[in-house]
């Protein structure tokens, strides 16, 4: 019977595996999405480098939404919206 480490280390094998096949097509889009926040990175595996990263935390990219937001639903709908994201 596998162990939780043995199954573990097949499953990293085989992803890493994945993923250096596909590293000299193209820069991967990795985003991450927890309750309250998100986080994209964008990854080059040849390099194994992260050559951009972008997260709702960020300042800038919070006024960014805000004025998308306000845009698209106007200012009743934006205060919703960020009541309930943020």
């Amino acid at each position: 019977m596998a162990t939780k480490r043995n199954l573990y280390d097949r499953r990293r094998r085989r992803v890493r595996n994945r993923l250096q096949k596909r590293a000299g097509v193209k820069p991967r889009l990795s985003v991450f999405r927890s309750s309250k926040q998100i986080y994209a990175q964008i990854i080059d595996d040849r390099q194994g480098r992260t050559l951009a990263a972008a997260s709702t935390i960020e300042k800038d990219l919070r006024g960014k939404l805000r004025a998308h937001f306000t845009r698209v639903l106007g200012n009743d709908g934006v205060a919703e919206v960020l009541r309930a994201t943020f």
